[in-house]
């Protein structure tokens, strides 16, 4: 404590302008820390201390810091006690203490607690589900640190009670995963609703991430175009977004034609091959069928075509097709 050439009495502050700091895992962050001394610089000490360890000191103008842990000197000339963390990982976690003094009388103690957390990873698999099916569904959290999030299934803005029990896992690093799961049939007579997962956590402080799941309401499709003695046959699926999904003409044992379709609103292939139906033995019937990536289910449907104003199934025999 000391006397101002006013006469007025000035006694040693400290304080921080947060007591609570969070931090990205590999990142760099300061611990807030700031004073008001009494006098100048001269008599005063400051230590960061966690754990009962000393990080970083300052005593009679001489500074003292670690390669991770640092207190700057050119902002301690402006009474800024912050200490610089570099590259924190989760072992940093914790409380720190700044204690600064300037006579055996005048000590001021301030602490911080820290922690440090990693960006939340969601995914839903699978990416899509169909309309008319039973299909689960799973909300993957990956890579969170630390406690565990709060994971949510949404119909229309509206938060459903009953889905599995959420499984917990601890990663290598320390890290944690968790999966919710929901089982659901949204059926295509009705409006399908808007569902999604939502994910709230302490890293996000205070907001949520919410993923929402696109269903498919699937319309496919076959035309048959005679062209002489051959036939030209199109599938065609819309009613889904696609991704890397694959539309074959097949018959029971062989593919005829195939495409990819990642990002069009129609996914289309075709297949030409000669029609016979006197010889019964050895003919395959021909079907369009749908395969999504990342789904553990097909969508098939019989060709058709027109033979003098009967529609028929669509026959092709071995070593006949083009």
């Amino acid at each position: 404590m000391f006397f101002s050439s006013s006469g007025i009495c000035v006694a040693l502050k400290a304080f921080t302008s947060s007591s609570e700091v969070t931090a990205l895992q590999n990142s760099d962050v300061l611990l807030p820390c700031y004073f008001t001394p009494s006098g100048d610089l001269t008599y005063i000490s400051v230590t960061w201390t966690r754990d009962g360890l000393t990080l970083s000191w300052f005593k009679f103008g001489q500074l003292e810091n670690q390669d991770k842990a640092m207190m700057l000197k050119s902002e301690l000339q402006k009474y800024n006690a912050s200490l610089l963390l570099k590259n924190v990982t989760f072992k940093d976690s914790g409380e720190y203490t700044c204690e600064v003094i300037e006579t055996i009388l005048e000590i001021e103690t301030v602490r911080v607690s820290f922690k440090v957390y990693t960006p939340l990873k969601i995914f839903l698999k699978p990416s899509r589900i169909i309309a008319d099916q039973l299909n689960t569904v799973e909300c993957h959290v990956q890579d969170f640190y630390p406690d565990d999030p709060t994971i949510e299934w949404v119909i229309d803005s509206e938060t459903l009670s009953q889905h599995g029990p959420v499984k917990l896992k601890t990663n290598e690093d320390n890290t944690s995963s968790a999966i919710s799961q929901y089982h659901y049939s949204p059926s295509t007579k009705d409006v399908v609703p808007n569902i999604s997962c939502r994910v709230k956590h302490e890293s996000l402080k205070g907001a949520s991430m919410e993923i929402q799941l696109p269903i498919c309401k699937l319309n496919l499709t076959s035309k048959s175009v005679m062209k002489g003695e051959k036939w030209q046959v199109i599938c065609e699926i819309d009613g889904c977004p696609f991704n890397n999904d694959t539309l074959r003409v097949k018959s029971r044992n062989s593919i005829l034609n195939e495409s990819k379709c990642s990002e069009e609103t129609v996914c289309a292939t075709e297949a030409t091959f000669r029609k016979n139906n006197k010889d019964e033995e050895d003919k395959e019937e021909l079907v369009c069928e749908m395969e999504f990536e990342g789904i553990n289910k097909t969508i098939t449907k019989p060709i058709l075509f027109t033979d003098q104003g009967k529609m028929l199934l669509c026959i092709w025999r071995r070593g006949m097709g083009v």
